[in-house]
């Protein structure tokens, strides 16, 4: 009824199955390391982008920055300036006594 199949195991079966599974491990193994390495690519171009957009603002910032301290330091200089020309003329008070010594 049923055929007769041979069911010894050879050195050469054996070594045919260790070959087979060792590519199928490599090839598994090479695929999750090529996903993993995609996603941590993605990754760390999206943590670029970040410290990109992150730096440009910083840099807007101190733009920002030194436009105002220009605008203070021009301030400063013209509030100086008209101090030191408000120094030069002699008030009312310096004039009357001036005036009343001589």
């Amino acid at each position: 009824m049923f055929e007769q199949i041979s069911t010894t195991y050879t050195g050469q079966d054996a070594t045919l199955e260790i070959v087979i599974m060792l590519s199928v491990a490599f090839a598994l193994g090479f695929l999750c390391r090529y996903f993993i390495g995609r996603s941590q690519q993605h990754q760390l171009l999206d943590e670029l982008e970040k410290s990109e957009t992150v730096q440009s603002e910083l840099r807007r910032s101190a733009l920002r920055l030194d436009r105002k301290l220009r605008f203070v330091e021009e301030k400063l200089a013209q509030i100086h300036a008209e101090q030191k020309e408000q120094s030069e003329i002699p008030d009312e008070r310096t004039l009357h006594i001036l005036k009343s010594s001589l």
